[in-house]
């Protein structure tokens, strides 16, 4: 939810872990440390350009659990203010006035042997607010099965997840928690949630096919009464909640000894898009590949 590969890439720096650390008190720990800066953006005559800050810790108490904390923050930069003091309120939340945004969570992950490795993982995540309670929050939980099957060719992933409707919004930067317009978290962003569900088929270990599906719906979360146009209305109708059903295949094979290919397709069917009631779209993505390994 804070941090995944769905926006482009950040220009980063960056200072992490790459074997686990042995600790006597906090057992087996990695970490990670990045900085960076979002890109500019003006928003109803507003410019903004806030660093990224983004840190993760994880810890290791026994051989088959792993839990962690991960933290990603906007802060400072052209249009708020950049005293000691708004920083410092920006740390400690339930404040409106401070010049930072601030998406952390709590990650659990469990592993069961015995059940041929598969594992159960979650993540509970939270938006700050300027509230008793500073933070409002979001989940992803989810299982994986290495081996479905008794060969270890078949594996199998199920994940839901939950966006509270104010995920990646900030008042200090209207902007939002985005990169380029995309969300620096989640693809699905706030007021949504989302199934997914993923098979694949190893042939050998550069030979794949697998098959994904996934349940959306996005402004079940919040909603409020809007006109014809779809602007907030208190006399208007509820807004539409957008349903989409997806599915996309993904066949990597290889091409010579050095060589390989992807080729994927994809087909979604939206209805009530972007929150119109009626309003219908089929998309239809197609990807193809070459890498070479050197």
């Amino acid at each position: 939810i804070t941090l995944t590969n769905n926006a482009s890439n950040f220009d980063i720096v960056k200072l992490s872990s790459p074997e686990p650390i042995k600790s006597k008190y906090l057992w087996d720990l990695k970490y990670a440390l990045i900085f960076s800066q979002f890109e500019k953006t003006v928003t109803d005559g507003e410019e903004r350009q806030p660093y990224f800050v983004g840190a993760k810790l994880s810890m290791k108490p026994t051989v088959n659990s792993e839990f962690g904390i991960n933290l990603g923050r906007q802060v400072g930069g052209p249009g708020v203010k950049n005293s000691f003091g708004d920083t410092m309120r920006g740390l400690i939340g339930g404040t409106s006035s401070d010049n930072s945004n601030s998406v952390a969570g709590l990650e659990l992950r469990f592993r069961f042997p015995w059940l041929r490795n598969s594992e159960l993982y979650g993540e509970y995540s939270g938006e700050d607010a300027a509230a008793f309670w500073p933070i409002v929050e979001s989940y992803v939980a989810g299982f994986y099965i290495p081996r479905l099957t008794e060969g270890g060719q078949d594996d199998l992933r199920f994940e839901y997840f939950r966006g509270n409707q104010i995920l990646y919004t900030s008042g200090s930067f209207p902007g939002g928690y985005l990169y380029h317009d995309l969300p620096v978290g989640h693809s699905q962003g706030g007021a949504s949630q989302e199934f997914f569900l993923r098979y694949s088929h190893w042939f050998f270990t550069r030979h794949n096919l697998a098959l994904e599906a996934y349940r959306t719906t996005r402004g079940d979360y919040g909603r409020l009464p809007v006109d014809a146009t779809g602007r907030y209305d208190a006399d208007g109708v509820m807004q539409a909640v957008e349903r989409k059903l997806a599915a996309r295949a993904f066949w990597s094979f290889p091409v010579s000894q050095d060589w390989n290919g992807l080729l994927m397709y994809g087909v979604e069917k939206i209805d009530n898009l972007e929150l119109r009631q009626g309003e219908s779209r089929t998309n239809h993505l197609v990807r193809a590949e070459l890498t070479y390994k050197y």
